[in-house]
Parts: C-alpha cells; sequence; structure tokens
C-alpha cells in the first residue's frame, strides 16, 4: 500500500522504515547520497499539527533512521532539517524531516551551511525583500534531474536491509 505525503503517493518499495506512526523513504531528488525523509503517516502540514506521541515518534524515528544511515554510507555526521510551513520554504505540505548525511567527501558537492540553500533551491518560494538577493549561487530545480522509481526501489531495498 502507497503512503500519501502530501499529492505525492511514495510506493512501498520506495519505504525503507517504519514505526508505528511514521516512516522513513528515499528521496527523488536527493542533494546528498542518502538523503532520505521521514513523515508521520497521518498528514499534518505543521509540526505543531502532530500529537505528542507522533512527535515523539517522528524524532525517535528520526535518531534511529540517520544512525543507520550514517553507518551504511560511512558517514560522520547529518544536516537534520524541517521547513515547517510554506514560508520557510516547506515544498509539500506534509510534515516531513530530511536527513542528509555528511562526511568530508559530501562537502565536496555542498558546503556546510549551503545544504540548507540548496533545501530551499528545491522549492523557491517568492524571497522577502532583506533576502532579494540570493546569498548562494543555487542550481534551479530543474537542472537535478529525478530518479528513476528503479533507482529509489534499488536504494529503498539496501537501507531496509539495515533494520533487519
Amino acid at each position: 500500500m502507497a503512503q500519501q505525503f502530501g499529492k505525492f503517493k511514495i510506493a512501498q518499495s520506495q519505504i525503507f522504515y517504519q514505526s508505528s506512526l511514521c516512516v522513513a523513504f528515499v528521496n527523488i531528488k536527493p542533494i546528498v547520497d542518502g538523503h532520505v525523509l521521514v513523515i508521520p503517516k497521518r498528514s499534518s502540514v505543521r509540526l505543531n499539527e502532530l500529537t505528542s506521541e507522533e512527535t515523539s515518534d517522528l524524532f525517535n524515528t528520526v535518531r534511529i533512521v540517520q544512525e543507520k544511515i550514517e553507518l551504511q554510507l560511512g558517514a560522520s555526521a547529518s544536516n537534520i532539517a524541517i521547513q515547517d510551513g510554506k514560508d520557510a520554504g516547506q515544498s509539500v505540505p506534509h510534515c516531513h524531516v530530511h536527513i542528509l548525511p555528511r562526511s568530508a567527501s559530501s562537502l565536496e558537492v555542498v558546503k556546510g551551511d549551503e545544504i540548507y540553500s540548496e533545501l530551499e533551491s528545491w522549492a523557491p518560494r517568492t524571497p522577502s525583500p532583506q533576502e532579494a538577493k540570493p546569498r548562494l549561487a543555487v542550481a534551479d530545480d530543474a537542472a537535478r534531474v529525478s530518479r528513476s522509481a528503479a533507482e529509489m526501489e534499488a536504494e529503498a531495498k539496501i537501507f531496509r536491509k539495515l533494520f533487519l
């Protein structure tokens, strides 16, 4: 059965971890290797719409998934990001957490805090007057290539084995 994520249906083949209230799945347009998402099963746009139990399960799931993905990829750190609402750059109106594993080699792809600009560029919003000048030159979302369902399924299969 597919998991609803905003207007998107996430195929079961792309989900690699499930808790009682959350799922983790591979990202169609990852910014770095291992960039995955964790969402509550129940659709809520904002973090403050989750119940205490859902919030606890969401962050416990993030912690569990982060640890396994870092081990799998040999990452020494991760960026954990939540864009909580449209004005914060949230591209899909369903509360979600980005886990972006980081290592010295990932810094060659996206340096330090530039990762947040990359997240912003995934679904650009209208900048405020103070933000009118972009801080960093970031590739337009159209320049990033979506992965095929087969590529995403193969990665999810690798990550799913981490939780057996």
